[in-house]
């Protein structure tokens, strides 16, 4: 009768075969990440282009060009300052015509919900929201109004190596064009200008 056990051969062939299979799994590894790497650097400038493009899409979808100003007079009324700071928030500043601005500035009108989703506030508006081009830095900049009364100025970062911003205005038509650099394996000329257009809301 044998006793319970592994013989030393036993041993040998189980570790034999656990080194093959580590190894195999490691290659494979390895593989999927090289591979990750390259498909990466190779579509990731697209990726951040298209996700560059569609945040300034997103906050121009709920800009106004009159902002808080309801009746366009440029003076504040009674309930226009409708997030309570005090300001006529009315900041848009691509007039009806322009063509190729680099940079934008608006208000974005901000509907509050509660945690369940209802709404509880519709037609408040931000302050000032401003994308511009610093260096090669696609650049949004707000500044956002603390409890106190105080404010807190807020500078991001949405994409970098970009070589041009532009913005043009047809009636209510905003054209977005946003060019920026990108590895020549992708573009023989090493650039992509990629266009978006918005619909103002008012």
């Amino acid at each position: 009768m044998r006793e319970r056990g592994f013989t030393a051969l036993e041993i040998l062939v189980a570790t034999v075969l656990f080194a093959v299979l580590l190894a195999g799994v490691s290659s494979a590894l390895a593989t999927d990440s090289q591979t990750s790497r390259l498909l990466l650097a190779h579509f990731g400038p697209e990726m951040r282009l298209g996700s560059a493009l569609e945040r300034i899409c997103t906050d121009l979808r709920m800009a106004g060009e009159w902002g808080e100003d309801r009746n366009h007079d440029g003076a504040m009324q009674d309930g226009e300052d409708t997030n309570g700071n005090g300001i006529l928030d009315a900041d848009w500043s691509l007039a009806d015509g322009t063509a190729g601005q680099s940079s934008i500035t608006f208000n974005r009108r901000l509907d509050l919900t509660d945690a369940d989703g209802n709404l509880m506030v519709s037609g408040i508006f931000s302050r000032a929201v401003t994308y511009r081009i610093s260096g090669t830095d696609l650049v949004r900049e707000w500044r956002r109004t603390l409890p106190g009364g105080g404010v807190l100025p807020i500078r991001s970062t949405v994409a970098s190596d970009v070589l041009a911003l532009r913005f043009s205005r047809v009636g209510q038509l905003v054209t977005v064009e946003l060019e920026v650099r990108l590895p020549e394996s992708i573009s023989r000329t090493g650039q992509r200008t990629a266009t978006e257009r918005v619909w103002l809301r008012n």
